[in-house]
């Protein structure tokens, strides 16, 4: 059996057992109690309203349809993702919510382990190890069995990612198409598309990056002259209406709860840090990558645990490099980096139920950027392999 055949045995062997633990746990049976008004037929609400002839991003329009169908009732007076990201979901709202949400949910879940096999691929980690823990996360941590009954976007964000890390490894443009996605949640990747443009540029320069950057653009334009209002929409009916909900799980809200007003001060020092810590690694090389993921996904103005599961990109890509160094070294990397992956975020969910508050969750990604930091800080001016 060739490498390759055993890591993708690892794989489909971590990605089966986290299938079984979603079954035996119930979360496939919360799933379907929920199908009708979960996160998903919030997404399915707003594309709704255009299949409908309306504008979501108009109060009436949108508000008419949640009632209409019964789907999630709303925190916002307009709908709360970019028109693109509507138009893109027009597709959905031609079904069924039941079959939507199916297709969505369980296509999203291939999609992600599709993707999370090729990532593995081009990074080529030796140790089988982490193939099975990382398609074992995928399914069957936190953040992973959270998204498989809300129906929230995060496999769909993690399949389009770790492509997107395809293509500017290996100066592939197709697996780009998809990047408008996501903005979907652009507080999610203010470090990320940057790092991902910076080491575009830095690895095939500036043709690379224009011809890369006019599928996702060609995207963002059509929907933006589709419904030009949405921004000022966003502006004065949305975003202070969605801030005052449950207090989202970010950094300054996580270090206030746990040590007083000065949280948020240190919050921002911290953000400077690890940004200071981040700018010493070579764009040309995998670690940054890594880094500026893990990076990104601690700094959010607004973020659920369930975003969390984008982690794994920036896991896996750690383990890659500090495998390069010493194979010992990658598997150790992996089972600690993983195993906390696995069992942290679960234990802080149970503070989170108590608490009725989840911001304690934001240090499962301060941990992983810490740690990418840390670890591959010897390998911070190493360029990736051809």
């Amino acid at each position: 059996m060739t490498r390759e055949h055993v890591a993708d045995v690892a794989l489909m062997s971590g990605l089966a057992l986290g299938l079984v633990i979603l079954a035996v746990f119930g979360f496939f049976d919360a799933r379907d109690r929920v199908v009708g008004r979960n996160d998903f037929t919030y997404t399915w609400a707003g594309a709704r309203t255009i299949v409908d002839g309306g504008n979501p991003y108009e109060p009436a329009d949108w508000l008419g349809t949640v009632e209409r169908y019964g789907t999630t009732p709303p925190h916002e007076m307009v709908f709360g993702y970019p028109p693109w990201i509507a138009l893109a979901a027009v597709p959905f709202a031609l079904l069924p919510v039941p079959i939507a949400s199916g297709i969505w949910t369980f296509g999203g879940m291939a999609l992600a382990a599709l993707a999370l096999r090729v990532l593995l691929r081009s990074l080529a980690p030796d140790p089988p190890l982490v193939h099975f823990l990382s398609g074992l996360a995928l399914f069957a941590s936190q953040p992973g069995t959270a998204n498989v009954w809300s129906g929230q976007w995060t496999f769909v964000l993690l399949a389009v990612l770790a492509m997107a890390i395809v293509a500017v490894r290996e100066r592939r443009r197709g697996p780009l198409l998809a990047t408008f996605l996501l903005t979907t949640k652009p507080q999610l990747f203010v470090f990320a598309l940057p790092a991902l443009a910076r080491a575009a540029l830095a690895r095939w320069g500036p043709r690379y990056f224009a011809l890369a950057a006019v599928p996702p653009a060609t995207a963002i334009a059509i929907g933006w002259l589709a419904f030009p209002g949405w921004l000022e929409a966003w502006r004065t009916k949305l975003f202070e209406q969605r801030l005052a909900v449950q207090p989202p799980t970010t950094l300054a809200n996580g270090l206030g709860d746990l040590i007083g007003p000065f949280g948020a001060l240190i919050a921002v020092v911290v953000v400077l840090a690890l940004v200071g810590a981040g700018l010493a690694f070579t764009p040309r090389g995998d670690a940054f990558l890594a880094v500026w993921l893990a990076i990104s996904a601690t700094t959010p103005i607004y973020s659920w645990s369930y975003d969390h599961l984008l982690l794994i990109v920036p896991l896996v890509i750690a383990t890659a490099v500090v495998g390069r160094r010493s194979r010992r070294a990658g598997v150790t990397f992996a089972a600690v980096a993983f195993g906390a992956f696995l069992i942290v975020p679960v234990l802080l969910y149970v503070v989170a139920d108590a608490r009725q508050n989840e911001s304690f969750n934001i240090f499962v990604p301060l941990a992983v950027a810490v740690g990418c930091i840390a670890t591959l800080w010897r390998q911070r001016t190493e360029t990736a392999p051809a």
